[in-house]
């Protein structure tokens, strides 16, 4: 038995070190606002046998989240009687009763240390795999500039399926790379189960179904189209279909009709994917299939929404093609972007002195690099498209590769002697983790100084980059700290105010100026005072006295 090197070792530290990170920083995180649908969805799959609520997201990552409940005894009211009022509204209305009734906090800590596991998977899934191509120094290099990204390591701690998704696209990557190298009925098995897995997270792995017929014709020609095709068959059919068949046990053929009428008809209307997929809803062998295409129909009208969005100081009526670009760059570190920088410029000069031959000899040999900058073209090719700006989380499924072809490329360090090299990028790279660990707990709200830092993002964006609701737990300590005893809040989030601050009243950019104490969560602030009507621009006289987390900025005006 071959023992662990030095390397391994250390990648184990780091893990420990980032789990700690996450489990303590995730401990007093109030539920953010996708928190509450995904949870109370997960809980009624298992407990109802019905997939009514959420079908915008398949139910792998809620059934693993909401599993610890079953455990703990919980008041079900909420779930009698059964879904009376629309889906969308059920999930939010009666999610919220399910947390306050069972122990907000009580329940999110129990949901959200299983999903650890994605983040764990996945960072040593990028070692692993960049160890065995790259070798050992790349691999523990990707490694670290994955699990200690601020956007990977924020996202994490929480009940979505963005890390998730992380995870379940760097294991079909890897498994299908690995069957194009060496076809068995291992390799192929592999690549089924990890392709059904990343469908089950979240439907946006459709586009792996894509990247794998481009990688498969890129790698084997016709016959890596062929194999391609058939393990995305087999996924469908011997992973997502029976996991669907298990979850849909509590609704007759005729109930789900009802279900999938009431979402298609409010959405998308009477085009001919609707009428197919309401067709297919009650038929006995079909109504998997059918449940899967509600879902990915709802995700498709959905990212196609024009929905507003904060961008660099305006509120505006749809996305900009600028957003991501934008946003990805002001919430990596400095030193990722650096390494970024010296793999850009090694590659250029690598290019220059050795005209590689594009020929099947230069595929075969690079096959596994140009299969990764693939499916960073493809997906950013979507989100360049994508209205729906809502936060750098939906990149995550690019990060593990992204980390993997920035650590390969700097490896060799062209144009520095070898040792001087490698100490420079490991300097770089010690920056990244401790620029990253440095905002401890406030994962969520990481700037890096071209933004201003934390204090600064709030000009650029807002939403899930920044507030997304996490800091109401540390307000109410805060208020009790101070002993104040009455408190006007505006709160972004999952979470109800009521529950931790009863001294709490309600406030709305619509009321107009107060005075004594005044909290507004930074989305909600940045929002109004980005938007036409600035219904909040009387707090622009005042600079915050505190801002929690900085996502929940703290007045107290005095009595004009």
């Amino acid at each position: 038995m071959t023992m662990p090197g030095r390397v391994t070792w250390i990648a184990v530290a780091a893990s420990a070190v980032a789990l700690a990170a996450a489990v303590t920083s995730l401990w007093h995180d109030s539920p953010i606002v996708d928190e509450v649908p995904h949870l109370f969805a997960g809980y009624s799959y298992l407990r109802t046998g019905s997939l009514r609520l959420n079908p915008e997201h398949p139910p792998l990552v809620k059934d693993l989240a909401a599993l610890p409940l079953l455990f703990l005894h919980l008041d079900d009211k909420a779930l009698l009687p059964r879904f009376t009022g629309v889906a969308d509204e059920d999930q939010w209305t009666q999610g919220t009763r399910f947390l306050e009734a069972n122990g907000t906090m009580r329940l999110m800590r129990a949901a959200r240390l299983p999903l650890l596991i994605f983040y764990v998977g996945a960072a040593w899934l990028v070692f692993l795999w960049g160890r065995a191509r790259y070798g050992e120094a790349t691999g523990l290099l990707a490694f670290l500039l994955f699990t200690f990204s601020p956007t990977v390591l924020a996202h994490a701690r929480f009940v979505t399926m963005d890390v998730a998704a992380a995870a379940g696209t760097m294991a079909t990557i890897a498994a299908f790379l690995a069957h194009l190298r060496g076809p068995t009925r291992r390799t192929a098995a592999v690549a089924v189960v990890a392709l059904g897995v990343a469908l089950l997270i979240k439907f946006s792995a459709v586009l792996l179904v894509v990247w794998m017929l481009m990688a498969g014709a890129l790698g084997r020609g016709w016959r890596g189209v062929r194999a391609a095709a058939v393990i995305a068959a087999l996924s469908g059919l011997l992973v997502v279909w029976p996991f669907y068949v298990l979850h849909m046990a509590g609704d007759s053929a005729r109930e789900q009709r009802a279900h999938t009428q009431e979402m298609l008809e409010r959405t998308l209307g009477e085009d001919a994917a609707s009428r197919a997929a309401l067709w297919a809803s009650d038929k006995p062998l079909l109504r998997a299939a059918s449940q899967y295409a509600t879902g990915l129909l709802l995700v498709a009208e959905r990212s196609g929404d024009r929905h507003p969005v904060f961008f660099f100081g305006k509120t505006r009526p749809s996305g900009n093609p600028w957003y991501f670009p934008a946003v990805y760059l002001l919430k990596e570190t400095l030193g990722w972007w650096l390494l970024v920088v010296v793999a850009l410029i090694g590659l250029t000069g690598a290019a220059i002195r050795g005209r590689p031959r594009l020929d099947r000899a230069f595929l075969d040999r690079h096959l596994e690099t140009l299969a990764l900058l693939l499916w960073l073209g493809l997906y950013w090719a979507l989100c360049l498209r994508a209205t729906l700006n809502l936060g750098v989380r939906h990149l995550l499924p690019t990060y593990p590769v992204a980390a993997l072809l920035v650590a390969a490329a700097v490896a060799p360090t062209p144009g520095l002697k070898a040792r001087n090299g490698w100490i420079a990028v490991w300097v770089l790279t010690t920056y990244h983790v401790l620029a990253t660990l440095w905002v401890h707990p406030s994962y969520l709200a990481f700037f890096n100084a071209l933004a201003g830092g934390p204090e600064g993002g709030r000009r650029y964006v807002v939403d899930s980059n920044l507030d997304w609701g996490q800091d109401l737990e540390r307000l109410a300590a805060w208020t009790r700290e101070r002993g104040i005893d009455r408190i006007s809040v505006d709160y972004f989030g999952g979470d109800a105010p009521r529950r931790v601050l009863p001294q709490a009243v309600g406030l709305s950019e619509k009321d107009g100026a107060r005075d004594g104490w005044i909290a507004v969560s930074v989305t909600t602030l940045e929002q109004s005072l980005g938007s036409e009507t600035r219904g909040y621009a009387w707090l622009e006289d005042q600079p915050p006295d505190a801002v929690i987390g900085h996502s929940i900025a703290v007045w107290h005006r005095a009595r004009p």
